[in-house]
């Protein structure tokens, strides 16, 4: 319910006010700005005050508080005001368990003070003290929230800032517990966090999961100004899946109806009195960072990091089809629109979600869209691989068999046949020149997917040996299959492939069912292993 404060508010007409001030000479500057202030300030209060308090506007309620804390940040002479809302905001992440926002808002705080010795006042929840020992106690504070966060990443600068310090004041017990944490850190990041599981011997790592992203907007006049038509970014934890954010939405928005489509809205939904969120998973696309793509030597842990973390721009995709469809052979004309979103901030930030400023429709085209379907389960295969490298358990093993059969099966049953009957023809090329060199990428493509299934089947080979799987006659056959792929990728001639294909198809279905009931042994087989090892 709106407050008779609210009202007034809505009746004051501040081009009036500006009409006042800059009729009046000595007025006219600075007074023209104290009202845009004022009522901008007024703005965001008001909204404030209309979802603060009460478990079910915890997300409205930070998105307020992040809009005063900027308001206060943009005014040199606010800064108390400014310190008070990063504390709010700061109490709000801890309470919903958002350790990296939490982190990322106190570093705020940390960001005002240096490493001088005079006294610092009080302030927030600390007693007078040397600016350096409240910084250092921020500092820790931060750490934790890091730690818990699993963003080693960002606490590393930190705990090399703190070692300086101690080193020059002769700290060193407080220089060793920080470079302990720092190794720790750093081994995180490569081996995941250490757990000592009851009743097993030695301790288990487990790997850090990637966040999830989705696009969340915010359709019709009855939303608050801050989200009304409006579209966000929403960065989930590792555990966060869709409906986990459909049903806080519903909670926050009881008479909003949930739309879990792509299509574009039409102005009738966006100016009329009902609400509507539209929520849909999306994908970061990451920088490329030099320091990587210089040096193949870095650790997949470490890169993994980077593609969905320091990320302002995402984008998610709509299949359709140009033309009518290829019964036999949907690749022709299998098209994608893609949305590409920009937001105003980097996440992770100070928030689990951000406005997006700016968005790019492309469409891709069917060797586009091929391309984009090899790259993407390349490098599934390839995490797959790194994993099973990394951690030969009963699992890892599994896990990197049914990629591999799932993906050999795919290849010669749909996948490579169908690109080569598709794209690589002479005639394709003559009727489609511009695509020529996309052609030849897809080409490149396929013969790394291949170099990667070889070197994922030689891994199993090497791991069989070694645990006694039981794949033996699978991997025989799959190593087959995939001979057969070779063959099929090196002919030049369009009716020879053609004819390769067909052949492939016909050589390997007897093959594919002993696969599946090779498939239905070894999980028996790894269950009971499973089992004998618990």
């Amino acid at each position: 319910m709106k407050t008779p404060l609210m009202f007034k508010f809505k009746k004051l007409d501040h081009a009036k006010l500006l009409e006042k001030v800059e009729k009046e000479p000595e007025l006219k500057d600075n007074g023209r700005q104290f009202v845009l202030s004022v009522t901008n300030l007024l703005e965001r209060l008001l909204d404030y005050r209309q979802v603060c308090g009460g478990e079910d506007h915890r997300s409205s309620h930070m998105k307020c508080t992040f809009n005063i804390l900027n308001f206060y940040k943009d005014n040199t002479n606010k800064e108390e005001m400014y310190i008070r809302y990063i504390k709010k905001l700061y109490d709000l992440h801890l309470g919903a368990q958002n350790y990296v926002e939490a982190g990322l808002t106190l570093k705020l705080y940390a960001q005002l003070l240096q490493w001088k010795d005079g006294v610092r006042k009080e302030e927030l929840d600390y007693l007078a003290q040397p600016e350096w020992e409240r910084k250092e106690r921020v500092y820790l504070q931060i750490l934790d929230c890091f730690d818990k966060g699993k963003v080693w990443e960002y606490g590393i600068p930190l705990c090399k800032e703190l070692a300086d310090v101690y080193e020059k004041k002769y700290e060193y017990r407080k220089l060793s517990n920080i470079l302990e944490r720092q190794a720790r850190f750093f081994s995180n990041i490569l081996d995941g966090v250490k757990v000592q599981e009851e009743g097993q011997d030695r301790p288990v790592f487990y790997p850090r999961q990637e966040p999830t992203y989705f696009r969340v907007a915010y359709y019709g006049q009855l939303f608050p100004p801050f989200v009304r038509n409006k579209v966000f970014i929403y960065r989930g934890n590792e555990c966060l899946k869709l409906q986990d954010i459909i049903n806080q939405l519903k909670q926050e928005y009881p008479m909003a109806t949930i739309l879990q489509f792509n299509n574009v809205i039409d102005d009738q939904k966006k100016m009329g009195e009902a609400q509507y969120i539209q929520i849909g998973s999306v994908k970061p696309r990451p920088e490329d960072k030099p320091e990587f793509v210089y040096n193949s030597g870095v650790a997949p842990e470490i890169k993994n990091f980077y593609t969905v973390n320091d990320v302002s721009t995402f984008q998610f995709d709509r299949s359709f089809h140009r033309g009518e469809k290829d019964p036999n052979n949907e690749f022709k004309t299998l098209c994608t629109e893609r949305l590409v979103m920009h937001t105003n901030y980097t996440f992770p930030g100070i928030l689990q979600w951000y406005e997006v400023i700016r968005t790019e429709q492309l469409t891709l085209s069917p060797v586009c869209t091929a391309n984009e379907a090899v790259k993407s389960a390349c490098k599934e295969l390839q995490k797959e691989i790194d994993k099973t490298k990394k951690d030969s358990s009963i699992d890892a093993i599994k896990s990197l068999s049914m990629k591999l059969q799932g993906m050999i099966s795919a290849s010669v049953q749909g996948g490579i046949p169908k690109y080569q009957e598709a794209f690589f023809s002479p005639d394709y090329e003559r009727l489609h020149p511009e695509e020529r060199d996309r052609i030849r990428e897809l080409k490149e493509l396929l013969n790394e997917q291949v170099k990667l299934l070889d070197h994922g089947l030689h891994l199993m080979k090497t791991m069989d040996r070694m645990h006694g799987t039981g794949l033996s006659d699978m991997l025989r056959s799959l190593g087959e299959i995939l001979r057969d792929i070779k063959e099929s990728l090196g002919m030049q001639s369009s009716s020879v492939r053609r004819s390769s294909s067909h052949l492939s198809v016909s050589s390997v279905r007897v093959s594919l069912c002993l696969i599946m009931v090779s498939l239905m042994w070894v999980s028996l087989h790894l269950i009971s292993m499973s089992s004998v090892m618990v």
